[in-house]
């Protein structure tokens, strides 16, 4: 069984802030867009924040697994880095730009689709026109957010943090100005209303990549292996990469389309209910975030200790038990506020009175939520990858999603029941990837 000692826990605590701060700012800004876009667009009405929702919810679903692959360069760099392999860390680094070229393919064709991919999961008719646009201008914006994901999390992985973060918080900056150009227009340019929100995107995407490579230039440089990107020819290195990231983004995946076939059910419910799914969703995102810092600073310290050879449990118990703490506070306020934070996205009323049933329900599993994701960056940094994703796998589509269902329809709960049925997924996917831990932990190595 893990322990952790008294001795060493609040130095443990320090180097994991100190490497958690500087993503999990990174991180609410990477959200910040997605907040940002949805209030801005609260403006023009519950329909056109559904309709938005709808094309964000398929744009990150159809991308999920590709952004999630560039987690598989965590065990790599970070455990390079601990055996002092500076050839093998940067060979990692190519072998994820490989993959992020050859992964941006089908997800651009996926967005250029995304009218009729909504159509046949039985979204509202009135939605379709404006959620299928605003997914064909987000299909510009894949290269770019791939490989900037590809770059942060070869950063993270050598324990460098602010590069990323930094050009997060000025691509915010840059898209809430971009949002308000773009929307309502200034002078000669006419306002696009809420497509605009979409180019803004993109614009603001690009310009994170390139500021992220002038910022982590001198590191890049140093890293970068000799032969370029003709090192990514070893298709042997390049398979290994794939074999990591994949299960790594496909367990990202599976809970990321059970969050979004819950909201595909609610969809069915009616717009008001889809509008406020979509609103308490991104609340409990932004909460989200923090404990996700901590999970990729775990991945970091765990992995590079594994590399060296020495026990990582310490790091394993003090992270998770930062994620919920931290995800504790998230449920009180949830619970207590629901209606005040509902407030600062929409006056709708009824959107409102909506927010009130289910953002308590979002209470309910912060804890579980924040135990998972930290557990899911130990099992990362050890290169456990799919043992997690067959967990994933059977809590939210062999259990949670089919009780959302059950509670939702036919015993009459609604979105409410919807949203229960996600609680317990998280639950059973804490509980079961800390066994997983112990059980590794005890074998003192990853499998």
């Amino acid at each position: 069984m893990i322990t952790a000692a008294n001795r060493g826990v609040g130095a443990e605590l320090r180097l994991l802030f100190g490497l958690a701060w500087p993503v999990i700012i990174g991180n609410l800004g990477a959200v910040g867009l997605w907040v940002a876009d949805t209030v801005m667009v609260g403006q023009f009405g519950g329909a056109a924040l559904a309709a938005v929702a709808l094309a964000s919810t398929w744009s990150y679903g159809v991308s999920v697994i590709a952004r999630g692959a560039a987690k598989g360069l965590d065990p790599l760099v970070a455990q390079a880095f601990g055996r002092g392999d500076r050839f093998g860390a940067g060979r990692s680094l190519v072998h994820g730009l490989w993959m992020a070229a050859i992964l941006s393919v089908p997800v651009i064709l996926l967005h250029l689709v995304g009218g009729p991919g909504l159509r046949l999961l039985g979204q509202p008719e009135s939605l379709l026109g404006l959620a299928g646009s605003y997914s064909v201008i987000l299909a510009v914006d894949v290269p770019f957010m791939l490989a900037f994901a590809v770059l942060q999390q070869f950063l993270q992985a050598l324990g460098l943090m602010r590069p990323s973060a930094v050009a997060i918080l000025l691509g915010n900056v840059l898209n809430v100005g971009l949002n308000l150009l773009f929307m309502h227009g200034l002078g000669p340019l006419a306002g696009m209303g809420p497509l605009g929100c979409a180019f803004a995107t993109v614009f603001s995407q690009v310009f994170m990549l390139v500021v992220l490579l002038v910022l982590a230039r001198r590191e890049l440089r140093e890293w970068w292996p000799e032969g370029g990107l003709r090192v990514g020819r070893d298709l042997a290195g390049l398979w290994q990469v794939f074999a990591l990231g994949l299960p790594v983004g496909l367990q990202l995946a599976i809970e990321t389309w059970g969050f979004q076939l819950a909201g595909i059910m609610v969809g069915w419910i009616g717009e008001v209910e889809l509008a406020a799914h979509a609103i308490a969703l991104n609340i409990s995102t932004v909460s989200f975030m923090t404990p996700l810092g901590i999970g990729a600073a775990v991945a970091t310290r765990v992995g590079q200790l594994q590399g060296a050879g020495r026990d990582w449990g310490l790091s394993a118990v003090t992270g998770i038990g930062m994620g919920a703490a931290v995800m504790s506070l998230s449920a009180i306020l949830f619970t207590l506020f629901p209606a005040w934070l509902g407030g600062l996205y929409t006056n709708d009323l009824a959107v409102i009175t909506m927010m009130i049933v289910l953002l308590p329900v979002a209470g309910a599993f912060q804890l579980f939520d924040g135990v998972q994701v930290v557990s899911f960056g130990v099992l990362r940094g050890l290169a456990d990858v799919r043992v997690p994703t067959a967990i994933n796998l059977v809590a939210y589509w062999g259990m949670g999603l089919p009780l959302a269902w059950a509670l939702g329809f036919p015993l009459g709960l609604g979105a409410r029941g919807v949203w229960m049925g996600l609680v317990l997924s998280l639950a059973v996917v804490a509980g079961l990837l800390l066994l997983r831990i112990r059980a590794l932990h005890r074998g003192r190595g990853a499998p």
